[in-house]
């Protein structure tokens, strides 16, 4: 320890463990200090990583904190101060080594680098707080479904734009470009904000030299990261906030007992959901901590060592032995091992878009050229934000509020995710016979096929597996209509050997709705020739004949359940569900309401509401009582299909534009049921035309924001796909 006097300052950031906290202190001459509650060793190793990059070549790299005096438990750090570029050449460098902290800090595993964690200077941005730089593994990796999405890429540093909710606003709190009150973290240049979007071009250079430079070296590299085998790094349970709001909450209630009890049943839920008895046992010791943190005002710090899987509070006491499956180092080193090329180019473009979310609304909407006619704008639209696959798992990105762009994962599923996506390109295929749309569905295709139809071997008949939303129910209906679309008999066979890799063995269905429930299933059974629809038929039709209706649509309701009956009995050919299928239509036509037009939509008991969407309201429901026609001998119940497509085509062939666009509840739904029944709604095409030129679309939201992505149900490629075949019989085959 030196022998300076210090002028103390009050403690900075969280407190932990007793109220230990980073303080700010001055030496006698002024010069200021950081001081924190721990060892430097992680500083120390980062440093040699930065030098070691500099020695393999890499032009420029960016500036760590310096040391000043390294204890066992305590340190001293060289105060950062934030200082303006000099030049334009350090404007450059800074954006340049921004890039290079994006690639290590993607391979280490960092997170939680958000604006109070950089300080820009001079030209460099300096992460000033590194104990969340290595990151361990919980969970196992699920190799077949290659689970690992957007939370594993480079945004999980929160350097690049991400915006999250904060005081009911939402805000950019990134490193790179967010800001907070008296956040440090923004490079001026002769007064002026120093953007890091328009330095795209920069970063995007540093980041790919650093990547390259890794890709060759890695060995030199790996021993460079085996260096943080002794360091211990801060792991994050819970968010930080969580435990503020708890904090709060106990402090204001009176006794300690009651405090207790408080903080107890506050925090314990996050246990209750774990399957495994040992792990809750385990939790007791963590859970008892978090309490005790809790009730002295802390916010709990948990730590995990390089080299360990254990977790231990910051006194190194274990609080749960192999609690991550693979430890920091171990976690870094796989990263640096898997990098490749492929995956260069597909974080590139997570920057690229990231970077984008940081732009004035103004500049964010002149993305594409309005000369363009309706399924090359969309497929354009789809090249510039759909990212295909990071570790085999879908990308999309959302357009947000106030024209804000949101990066967002997506499954393989027809909701939105990457099938829905393929519906739209098999359209444009089968409407302009253009090659460039049947190779890019090959292209992205190629992926699905290592991740499912190539590599699992059983799939569980249960509504989580599949369900028509996200599950094969959906995905199965997709590959049958992308099929029908090109001709390509690949999609057939893979819809075929899905088919018959779906086990009967623990069956677990408890949802008899078509979006969420397994007996969508049901709905592609008449179009597969193997003996097994017939097996999966016979298993999904008790559960449809006990089934109590409750709403009407063909999503969540009635219309689905009598579909999906109809489908059963054309394949085990029966007209023993015809009373069921009878009780279902006079359920749902007795909440048919002339004046209306239309089928009341039951989910909303404190109103009468009315919907035109294929997931509730005439639109869903004819799309449904036609397929029926196709499968029933039953005349009475092909006269009510009949009666009610007749109904339903009253209101949709005159029906105004709606405010929503998609084809799962809005203004696409529409006209791909005009399609489908053979109708037209001139009106409706020509607005949905003019919102999608002018990028003014309007999707459906929780928040009933503008908020859009490029998904099938709720997306561009829904918009797009019902452009695309509005007028043929074929649209929205893959909807019922």
């Amino acid at each position: 320890m030196n022998n300076h006097t210090y002028e103390h300052s009050a403690p900075l950031g969280d407190k932990h463990n007793g109220g230990r906290a980073v303080t700010l202190k001055y030496l006698d001459d002024g010069t200021p200090v950081i001081c924190k509650p721990r060892n430097a060793k992680t500083e120390m190793a980062f440093a040699q990583l930065l030098n070691g990059y500099k020695n393999l070549g890499l032009s420029c790299v960016p500036n760590g904190v310096e040391v000043l005096f390294a204890g066992e438990k305590y340190n001293e750090q060289a105060y950062v101060h934030h200082l303006p570029a000099r030049s334009e050449e350090d404007v450059r460098k800074y954006f340049f080594n921004c890039g290079v902290t994006v690639f290590l800090t993607y391979m280490l595993g960092s997170y939680d680098l958000h604006c109070e964690n950089i300080i820009a200077s001079l030209d460099s941005p300096v992460i000033i707080d590194l104990e969340t730089l290595l990151s361990a593994e919980i969970v196992k990796r699920n190799a077949a479904y290659g689970v690992a999405d957007l939370s594993e890429s480079v945004l999980k540093s929160h350097l690049l734009p991400n915006w999250i909710a904060l005081d009911s606003e939402m805000r950019d709190c990134s490193g790179f470009s967010g800001a907070l009150n008296g956040s440090k973290n923004i490079l001026f240049y002769n007064n002026d904000p120093q953007m890091a979007y328009i330095y795209a071009d920069t970063v995007i250079s540093g980041f790919e030299k650093a990547y390259e430079l890794s890709l060759k070296n890695r060995e030199r590299i790996k021993d460079l990261i085996e260096k943080f085998g002794d360091c211990t790094f801060r792991q994050l349970l819970r968010p930080t906030d969580v435990y503020d709001k708890i904090i709060r909450f106990c402090a204001a209630v009176d006794d300690m007992q009651s405090r207790r009890s408080a903080a107890y049943a506050l925090l314990a839920r996050a246990y209750e959901n774990d399957i495994d008895p040992n792990r809750i046992k385990k939790a007791e010791k963590l859970l008892r901590y978090e309490i005790e943190s809790v009730l002295q005002g802390d916010i709990p710090l948990f730590v995990s060592h390089g080299n360990s899987i254990n977790l231990y509070n910051c006194d190194e006491e274990t609080l749960f032995e192999n609690f991550y499956c693979k430890s920091p180092v171990e976690c870094a080193i796989s990263r640096l091992y898997s990098l490749n090329e492929a995956d260069m180019k597909s974080q590139t473009k997570i920057i690229i878009q990231a970077l984008s979310a940081a732009k004035p609304v103004t500049q964010t909407k002149t993305c594409v050229s309005e000369k363009l006619d309706n399924i090359s704008l969309v497929f354009d639209i789809l090249e510039k934000y759909v990212i295909p696959a990071i570790s085999s798992k879908w990308m999309l990105l959302d357009f947000g509020r106030a024209d804000s762009l949101f990066l967002q994962s997506a499954g393989l599923g027809i909701y939105n995710g990457l099938l829905g996506i393929l519906c739209f390109y098999a359209a444009a295929y089968y409407r302009t016979g253009q090659s460039k749309y049947l190779e890019k569905l090959f292209d992205y295709y190629s992926s699905y096929r290592k991740i499912t139809a190539e590599s699992i071997a059983a799939i569980p008949l249960s509504d989580d597996s599949c369900s028509f939303s996200n599950g094969m129910g959906g995905q199965l209906s997709a590959l049958y209509h992308i099929y029908e679309l090109t001709g390509q008999k690949i999609f057939y066979n893979d819809f075929i050997n899905i088919l018959n890799r779906i086990s009967l063995q623990n069956v677990n269905i408890k949802n008899t709705e078509i979006m969420g429930g397994a007996v969508s299933l049901a709905l592609v059974l008449p179009k597969a020739d193997t003996p097994i629809a017939k097996d999966i038929a016979g298993v999904l039709a008790p559960y449809l004949l006990q089934a109590k209706p409750t709403l009407t649509g063909m999503a969540h309701g009635a219309a689905g359940l009598s579909l999906a009956l109809s489908a059963i009995g054309a394949v085990l050919n029966s007209n023993d569900y015809d009373e069921k299928i009878s009780e279902l239509l006079a359920f749902e036509n007795s909440y048919y309401f002339e004046d209306e037009g239309n089928w009341q939509d039951l989910r909303y008991e404190s109103r009468k509401s009315f919907m035109l969407g294929w997931c509730a309201g005439a639109p869903g429901i004819a799309m449904a009582r036609k397929r029926m026609l196709e499968y029933t001998r039953n005349s009475a119940i092909a006269k009510v299909c009949e009666d009610d497509i007749k109904r339903a085509s009253r209101v949709l062939g005159k029906a105004d534009c709606l405010k929503r666009d998609s084809l799962c509840c809005g203004n696409s739904a529409i006209l791909a049921v005009c399609s489908f029944l053979g109708l037209e709604n001139s009106q409706i095409f020509a607005e949905l035309e003019s919102r999608l030129r002018t990028l003014s679309l309007n999707m459906y939201h929780p928040l009933d924001t503008c908020d859009i992505n490029c998904g099938l149900m709720q997306g561009f490629a829904g918009v797009g796909y019902a452009l695309a075949m509005y007028g043929d019989p074929f649209c929205g085959g893959m909807m019922v």
